[in-house]
């Protein structure tokens, strides 16, 4: 396998702590994801997903012990979150909407605006800071994670752009992850995906309200007298009319595509969701300059006689279109996020060598109806020559950056062998 078991460890140990943390400020956590890869080959150096399941339990007859874990409808051990399981990315979005915005000659990185709590335009949504950040260019609106810039850039890149950007960099689809099954495929909200999904419903709705109008009458009419029928004729047909009009009219606004869809694509909110592991790979792709792997996690198979039965290479899924100059201006400022003083992620690493930056980008991200939110985090280092990425979700988590990020910062540490970071107390409070 192309698991590295001392990192895996690391991982499974930090999201063991935060989870535990995050459940005492919200008893509903208990649940998170993480995907670790190597940049330049698509290997998956750890992978974890929370709550987890001991193989053990399923051979030494313990299984009948912990059924009711097992099967738990909340906790869900036997999921596997980290390719099943599809999340709303918040923030972590952003360098996709950048890369449109930059690649299709609309913004340039000196581009300065001025966010005073929310987008100008009619549906421009809030701030995460009600005042506003004030005069933001690229590197400091992704330092801050400025919801207005972004809304902004997304703007003027447009939905088709984002849209092409986010799958070339593998989001909205599987992996095709080698050594594992059942990968979720998420949504990479469209235009045509929206009417795709909404016009079936109002189909239906319509269909069904036809149907009710026409049995309530069938019964009316048959009971009527002549000089009656005439009337609820008319009756009827006014009936439908009104039923019709109100399909036409809730048919073009939940199938046509509107600004504010486009505002919420851009802030990584609205209908966007993926998969860990392709969060996880879109930040390798662009980390790497491009170039999409296929994950895998099995290098080879020996047969019961020891002899090599297959072997698995590196396999190149796809390469992106987008400029070199519009990914080193996205890697960049993801460095400001940890370098810039005012980063949401500048508290995580500020006492990483000089020699090893980190690129990153924190996230909290709505999850359903209710407004629950999950920590989300991305990071690839180091910033000069990238090796690793990672991709962490962690559910129910205010932040993302003193949940998901803490995973993170524990993973490079022990990846780089920092073992005076890896072993000493860590606290930080990330506003986002």
């Amino acid at each position: 396998m192309t698991i590295d078991f001392k990192l895996q460890q690391t991982l499974e140990k930090a999201m063991d702590q935060v989870i535990a943390s995050t459940k005492k400020i919200n008893p509903k956590a208990g649940g998170g994801a993480a995907v670790v890869l190597n940049v330049k080959t698509g290997a998956i150096l750890a992978l974890a997903s929370k709550p987890d399941i001991d193989p053990n339990d399923f051979v030494n007859g313990n299984y009948a012990k912990k059924a009711s874990y097992y099967n738990d409808p909340q906790l869900r051990p036997m999921f596997n979150r980290a390719i099943q399981g599809v999340y709303a990315p918040g923030s972590i979005f952003k360098p996709i909407t950048a890369m449109a915005a930059l690649d299709a000659g609309v913004v340039k990185p000196s581009d300065t605006i001025y966010d005073a709590g929310r987008y100008w335009k009619p549906g421009g949504i809030t701030c995460w800071v009600p005042s506003g950040h004030g005069n933001v260019d690229l590197n400091r609106a992704m330092a801050v994670s400025c919801n207005t810039y972004f809304q902004w850039a997304g703007d003027l890149a447009g939905i088709g752009k984002i849209d092409d950007v986010g799958r070339q960099f593998g989001l909205g689809q599987p992996t095709g992850i080698i050594g594992l099954q059942g990968e979720a495929r998420g949504v990479l909200p469209s235009p045509e995906w929206k009417k795709e999904i909404n016009a079936p419903i109002w189909d239906r709705w319509l269909k069904n309200k036809e149907a009710e109008i026409e049995k309530k009458y069938a019964g009316l009419l048959a009971a009527a007298s002549p000089e009656e029928k005439d009337k609820l004729l008319q009756q009827k047909e006014n009936e439908l009319k009104a039923v019709r009009a109100k399909y036409q009219i809730n048919y073009n606004f939940d199938t046509a595509w509107q600004p504010y869809n486009t505002y919420n694509t851009s802030m990584g909110q609205g209908d966007n969701s993926y998969t860990v592991i392709q969060l996880a790979n879109y930040i390798a792709t662009l980390a790497n300059g491009g170039t999409r792997w296929r994950p895998y996690l099995i290098e080879k198979v020996i047969g019961a006689d020891g002899s090599l039965k297959k072997e698995y290479q590196p396999q190149v899924a796809g390469r992106v279109t987008v400029s070199q100059q519009a990914m080193a201006e996205v890697r960049r400022a993801m460095l400001e996020a940890t370098q810039s003083r005012e980063g949401t992620a500048s508290f995580l690493f500020s006492d990483f060598p000089p020699n090893i930056k980190v690129g990153a980008k924190t996230g909290t991200a709505q999850s359903g109806p209710g407004g629950e939110l999950n920590g989300t985090f991305v990071a690839f280092a180091p910033y000069d020559d990238p090796q690793i990425a990672l991709a962490v979700v962690i559910e129910h988590a205010k932040h993302g950056g003193d949940s998901a990020g803490v995973v993170a910062r524990e993973v490079l540490a022990q990846y780089f062998n920092l073992p005076d970071i890896l072993n000493k107390p860590f606290n930080g409070v990330s506003v986002e």
